[in-house]
């Protein structure tokens, strides 16, 4: 394929301003411009649909949505999840290492950085399922929690096709468990995060955040990266084989 794909990510180093990262530490969460060009992104639209109908064919597709029997479809919608796809897929493996992505998480957890985990999020057109309030490192169990995702968009995502909602400051409350099953949420601050294609947020694994249902006409493709610093530890990197394959050492400066 295009060699020159990965080429306009490997720029001079992006660093952040200190009110950004400060902004990230005080909110959980930062939201960047475009990271793609409009190559890139048409190039990996068409790496994503290939995966998703792939995963489909294969019957590895999770759907979020779906009840406990893991069936591709419900009544109520579709979240569909593609677990592991830079082990599936180069060019989603090569945006992993992009630099430029590599450097904005640098700022943010430090210069030693292990992938975590890669995957798909797509949700289709007229019947994208909503995916209820939830902290990440619920799922991860990240120690010490300083897990940062960077949510990525190959469709302008707003409020009619399945955009993030935020509740910024949550990250620096207890973990969701140590509240409490009856614990309501104050979702009276929660922030709406719009993103052009090929635009960027990354967020805390214990920012509270929701995913909106997409009730348009347009689809909702989203790859997410999850990054921890090297030490880290996780049930999701001492249970699988070929570890440093699955989660490879992305950047070290030691």
């Amino acid at each position: 394929m295009d060699s020159a794909y990965p080429e306009t990510l490997k720029t001079s180093r992006l660093i952040l301003s200190q009110e950004q990262i400060d902004d990230y530490m005080t909110n959980g969460y930062l939201q960047l411009g475009k990271m793609l060009d409009e190559h890139q992104i048409k190039f990996l639209r068409n790496e994503y649909d290939q995966e998703i109908e792939k995963a489909r064919r294969e019957s590895y597709l999770t759907n979020l949505a779906a009840a406990e029997d893991n069936q591709t479809k419900t009544e109520d919608g579709e979240m569909l999840q593609v677990f592991g796809v830079s082990a599936r897929n180069i060019w989603f493996r090569k945006l992993a290492h992009a630099d430029r992505i590599l450097d904005v998480v640098e700022d943010l957890i430090g210069p030693n950085i292990r992938l975590l985990q890669a995957h798909l999020l797509y949700k289709p057109p007229h019947h994208g399922s909503v995916v209820y309030w939830h902290q990440d490192n619920f799922y991860h169990q990240c120690f010490p929690a300083n897990m940062v995702s960077g949510w990525l968009t190959l469709d302008d995502v707003n409020g009619d096709n399945g955009a993030m909602q935020m509740i910024p400051g949550s990250h620096l409350r207890p973990s969701w468990e140590d509240w409490g099953e009856q614990c309501e949420i104050d979702t009276s601050n929660a922030r709406v995060v719009e993103l052009s294609a090929g635009g960027i947020m990354f967020h805390h694994c214990q920012v509270l955040h929701r995913s909106l249902p997409n009730n348009s006409d347009r689809a909702r493709r989203v790859v997410v990266i999850r990054f921890c610093p090297i030490g880290t530890q996780s049930p999701r990197l001492q249970t699988k084989e070929w570890s440093f394959f699955v989660h490879p050492i992305l950047r070290m400066r030691i």
